[in-house]
């Protein structure tokens, strides 16, 4: 994982973030021509990721390699993990990890959930998530409901 910068975003990520995040939107649907509902569509462009970056209520925080973009991660009220999203060909190399260890320690104390695809879950797992109910589907968009059970 050489060169790889993990930093807080900013003003100016969110057409990058967008970009990464809508190349991976696949992953949410169990049939792949599937399209995201308006109003996902509308929290992962560029202006609904910029209204994340600059709202107290998320952290958000992205990686580069070269600097390119290749992964992004966003907790909403420090204990929901929103999303984390690392680029196709820069997986397994740690940056998910990296991430989330970022993102991790701005978390409140306490217990941490997520709406997990359904690819995502092995990583959760390895994070050490555990699984939190059922599969459900919300807005058309399938997930595995997830928590990382903390002392508080």
């Amino acid at each position: 994982m050489t060169d790889v910068l993990v930093r807080h975003a900013a003003h100016g990520d969110e057409a990058a973030i967008s970009a990464l995040v809508m190349s991976l939107t696949p992953v949410f649907f169990d049939e792949p021509t599937s399209t995201l509902p308006p109003a996902v569509q509308e929290s992962l462009s560029p202006s609904g990721c910029l209204q994340r970056i600059e709202s107290v209520e998320y952290d958000c925080a992205v990686a580069t390699r070269g600097g390119q973009f290749v992964g992004t991660v966003a907790v909403f009220e420090k204990r929901h993990l929103y999303h984390l999203f690392v680029a196709g060909d820069a997986r397994g190399g740690g940056i998910g990890r990296a991430l989330w260890q970022f993102a991790l320690q701005g978390c409140a104390p306490g217990d941490i959930t997520v709406r997990s695809s359904r690819v995502a879950v092995p990583v959760y797992l390895r994070f050490g998530f555990e699984l939190n109910g059922e599969l459900n589907t919300r807005t058309g968009v399938t997930y595995q409901p997830m928590i990382l059970r903390r002392g508080a």
